[in-house]
């Protein structure tokens, strides 16, 4: 049953119409005997008493013989035998075309019923929900015919239209966070900038001027005008980050690794850090996009840098077909879910919005899509956090 259930159309068809042909067939033989045996025993009663006994016993006498019985004139008959004699002809005349005709009608009426009605139903429901951009339902069908195929692609494509959509309100809500974010962080150097040329407004009617304060005021806006730099440029990149695609090239790991120890010095010294490298990756040459590594690391190390108390520790190894870079940290640890620390925007801190945009860990997560991988973060048993970026090595 299950295979004739899972039949293409066309075989299901042809196979419907057989049946319906073939029943229709054994009907009409049935029908046309009765209808000849109706016949011959109406003209039986017109026809001499002993004629008919007479033909009665050869029919006895001889197996499987039949005897013709003359056809009696309308005239010889009642108005109602002629009727039924009348019809009886008509049956035997048309019966096969007409039994045939309704087999053929029924035989569709079944192929819909069974084949497409159901589907088609699913297929105009799910066209409405889609038009009025109602696409959080599911299409299911389980025949594997062509009408299966149509509403599996036709779910394939709602999955599609959803994944997009969801994408088109991600692209907006960062948009809003985005604004949002300007509104929030351009305010405070914006502050700091106004209050400063107050204060050189108070300090220019002052005789003699005071230099250092007045180098110390400018030296601060110079820091309040790179950060309304910096912001301004970040911004730039992040309307186009989903248009950032990966450029994979041939990288020797010894290079990889005097990139990544060249950035670990530079960050990690400047703050005072004790740092530690381990790498362990087998092979002499690595395909990816090297500028996306060591950006995603930068980032890693700047949040770990930001919260970590004496040491950093990095690691770069192979996991299956990964390259993963994990940086931790001696801090506190991560008290927020992965949603959350990803976000766009997001201020572990409120002093944070100060000197951070809220935007590193959430352009790693973004980066190592991007490149195949994913981004992992948790807290070491030991204390402290730690973020492990995958990376798709081809």
């Amino acid at each position: 049953m299950e295979q004739i259930k899972n039949l293409t159309l066309k075989k299901t068809m042809v196979l419907y119409l057989c049946i319906a042909l073939l029943i229709s067939f054994f009907l009409s033989v049935g029908l046309t005997y009765a209808a000849e045996r109706t016949q011959k025993r109406i003209w039986g009663q017109y026809i001499e008493e002993g004629t008919v006994l007479k033909q009665s016993e050869m029919e006895e006498q001889i197996p499987d013989s039949q005897v013709q019985v003359s056809r009696v004139s309308s005239y010889d008959m009642t108005d109602m035998d002629n009727v039924i004699v009348e019809t009886c002809d008509f049956i035997t005349t048309w019966d096969v075309l007409i039994l045939s005709v309704a087999g053929c009608i029924i035989a569709m009426f079944l192929f819909y019923r069974n084949k497409l009605r159901i589907p088609l139903k699913i297929l105009m429901e799910s066209s409405e929900k889609i038009r009025e951009n109602t696409l959080d339902f599911t299409i299911e069908y389980d025949n594997k015919d062509e009408m299966g195929q149509v509403c599996h692609s036709f779910e394939k494509m709602r999955a599609r239209l959803l994944a997009n959509n969801q994408r088109m309100w991600q692209m907006v809500e960062n948009e809003k966070n985005l604004r949002a974010a300007i509104s929030h962080d351009m305010r405070a150097p914006l502050t700091v900038l106004k209050g400063y040329q107050e204060m050189l407004f108070e300090l220019v009617k002052e005789e003699p001027l005071e230099k250092e304060s007045l180098r110390e005021m400018l030296k601060e806006e110079r820091k309040q005008t790179e950060r309304l730099s910096g912001f301004l440029e970040i911004t730039r990149a992040m309307s186009k980050l989903e248009e950032r695609k990966p450029e994979y090239k041939a990288v020797s790991c010894e290079a990889l690794k005097k990139r990544l120890l060249f950035t670990v010095r530079a960050l990690c010294k400047e703050k005072g850090l004790r740092w530690k490298l381990q790498e362990k990756v087998e092979g002499n040459e690595l395909y990816g996009d090297v500028s996306i590594i060591l950006e995603v690391l930068e980032n890693l190390l700047t949040n770990a840098i930001q919260y970590a108390k004496e040491e950093i520790q990095i690691s770069l190894y192979m996991e299956q077909s990964f390259l993963v870079l994990e940086v931790s940290d001696d801090g506190e640890g991560f008290s927020e879910s992965f949603e959350t620390l990803t976000k766009s925007y997001y201020h572990g801190k409120d002093t944070d919005s100060l000197t951070h945009f809220g935007l590193g860990l959430y352009l790693c997560r973004v980066f190592c899509e991007a490149h195949g991988g994913k981004l992992s973060l948790g807290n070491n048993e030991i204390g402290g956090a730690y973020a492990r970026a995958y990376f798709s090595i081809k």
